[in-house]
């Protein structure tokens, strides 16, 4: 094999590594049109093989290195108001892991501050049972972020109202709707505001459903360790009027799903057909 051959196979390798092709089937194609047309014996046919495992290796430190750097683009507060550099879902979690651990030092800061003003100071619980904390991922991304996105195709409305999310973290309301500064929940205040631009890039980043999963998981969490450090282990009411708002809750999430998957639909299609060629 000359070095025209080699240079002819090299570039159709990058060709195809362009196009995320390479070392798959293709390169079989490719070996065998040069067989045919360039009349290779088995030295050049090894040399192929070797050829292939080298860049095999090419590629996956590549990926590697790709993957660290999308990291290292998205962590950057410059970058927060912008889709993730890598959309893959194990990336998202990277990402979700990172700013949830960010909002966590947030809320312990808060927290910390509180106590060295006020050592006695202690924040508000507000008990709420697993249905609760679960039904909220689908009704706040949805009611939050979900429709105001998909229903104005703006990202700037769903961040302004991902704001009004954040302040409706501060509580400060008791069970008969008078607000009191006492009952700010500003530790969760707190932890929400990171979190608000991981479920924003979430959502720009076209993985909303993401976005609503670890939402309910996260909350699902918090019920666990409320549980075994408060012993609030209560799944859902089981009063009357508690039982009613259950039903309420649950079933008022799953309508707002549909809802939000509905109006995804519609803007694609909308999307799709003002992309089609005029004639």
């Amino acid at each position: 094999m000359n070095d025209e051959d080699i240079s002819e196979y090299l570039k159709l390798i990058d060709e195809l590594q362009k196009e995320k092709n390479g070392n798959s089937k293709f390169l079989d194609i490719i070996k065998q049109t040069l067989i045919k047309e360039k009349e290779l014996d088995e030295t050049d046919l090894d040399f192929l093989a070797q050829l292939d495992i080298r860049l095999k290796e090419r590629h996956e430190r590549s990926r590697l290195y790709d993957t660290k750097s999308d990291f290292q683009v998205d962590i950057s507060p410059l970058t927060w108001l912008k889709p993730f550099s890598n959309n893959s879902i194990k990336h998202i979690l990277k990402m979700a892991l990172f700013y949830h651990v960010l909002g966590i030092m947030f809320m312990f800061l808060v927290m910390a501050s509180f106590f060295v003003y006020d050592p006695s100071h202690e924040m508000p619980f507000y008990p709420v049972t697993l249905v609760d904390l679960v039904s909220a991922g689908p009704i706040e991304e949805s009611l939050l972020f979900g429709i105001p996105y998909y229903l104005t195709g703006n990202q700037y409305v769903m961040l302004g109202t991902g704001v009004i999310w954040v302040l409706f973290h501060l509580g400060g309301f008791g069970e008969d709707l008078n607000f009191s500064t006492e009952l700010i929940t500003w530790d969760t205040f707190a932890f929400v505001i990171p979190t608000l631009f991981f479920t924003y890039r979430t959502w720009i980043s076209g993985k909303g459903w993401l976005s609503i999963l670890l939402h309910s998981v996260w909350n699902a969490g918090i019920f666990g360790f409320d549980c075994i450090e408060v012993g609030d282990c209560t799944v859902y009411d089981s009063s009357p009027e508690g039982l009613e708002y259950s039903w309420i809750v649950f079933l008022g999430s799953v309508i707002l799903l549909g809802i939000t998957y509905w109006i995804y639909t519609r803007r694609k299609r909308k999307i799709a057909k003002q992309s089609e060629p005029v004639f």
